[in-house]
């Protein structure tokens, strides 16, 4: 090897450096390639950065073309997360835990052996059929079991439990709008539910789609009676309508003298 005395240096012939391990480099290809060997380069070869070592939160970092970080910061905490833990789900939001572990509920969703509120669950395991059970008995006077809607009374109409309603009109996010049912007339007739709690006049309140409806008030005269809409707005009979013009839609069965199964026909027909 000479030197030209700028500092540039050539190799003389025959005097190339031979192939083989040097310590930290490797030479081979007849010392055309040299090549550093694994894990020679360590924290003393690396020229340091003005990143301060440490551990950072939700860290924000800048990275050159080379890969190096060359800036970091702590960073505000991230979305909410959900992740398994043991039996049930642990919430973390904005970084924070979000209370304690929620627990996922055992045994049935629905039924009578485990009772479950049903606020942000899922009905059933996608593999088990859901079970819906009625109770064919309630307790007290009023109570339903079933199906429920919600539904606005029209303008005059303060309807108490057990009344008979129609569809009379469309109505908001509060449901339809309801009155009673009649059999004198068609159009009194048709999608008709069960009120189950008292409504005063131009509100909200619920009633009967299909299902179980027990009232003191009721004397039916025993069990699996036919229920047909009344000539008297708002009632249910036992009768069936027969005077030609009125209408006959069954409604249900009764269970007990008190208690009927409400599951209303979608036809009607006309007495003639």
């Amino acid at each position: 090897m000479t030197n030209d005395g700028s500092g540039n240096l050539s190799w003389g012939a025959g005097g190339g450096v031979e192939d083989g391990d040097k310590g930290d480099i490797t030479v081979s290809s007849s010392g055309a390639t040299w090549s550093i060997n694994a894990g020679a380069v360590g924290a003393d070869e690396l020229a340091s950065t003005t990143v301060t070592p440490g551990s950072y939160t939700s860290a924000n970092i800048t990275v050159d073309a080379d890969g190096r970080i060359t800036a970091a910061a702590n960073g505000s905490g991230g979305g909410d997360m959900v992740y398994p833990s043991g039996t049930g789900i642990a919430v973390v939001s904005g970084g924070t835990a979000w209370g304690t572990t929620l627990t996922a509920p055992s045994g049935d969703i629905v039924g009578t052996s485990d009772t479950q509120t049903l606020t942000n669950k899922t009905l059933g395991d996608g593999t088990t059929p859901v079970r819906i059970i009625y109770d064919p008995t309630p307790a007290t006077d009023a109570t339903v079991s079933g199906d429920l809607i919600s539904v606005v009374t029209t303008a005059g109409l303060n309807a108490v439990a057990g009344d008979l309603v129609y569809v009379a009109n469309t109505g908001g996010t509060d449901g339809p709008v309801v009155a009673l049912a009649d059999a004198d007339s068609s159009s009194t007739v048709g999608a008709v539910f069960l009120i189950t709690e008292s409504i005063t006049a131009g509100n909200a309140g619920k009633a009967l789609i299909s299902g179980i409806m027990r009232l003191d008030s009721w004397d039916w005269s025993g069990a699996n009676k036919a229920l047909y809409i009344s000539a008297t707005a708002g009632d249910m009979t036992e009768t069936i309508p027969s005077t030609a013009g009125q209408y006959v839609q069954k409604i249900g069965y009764s269970l007990t003298p008190d208690i009927i199964l409400f599951r209303p026909s979608v036809d009607f027909a006309e007495v003639q």
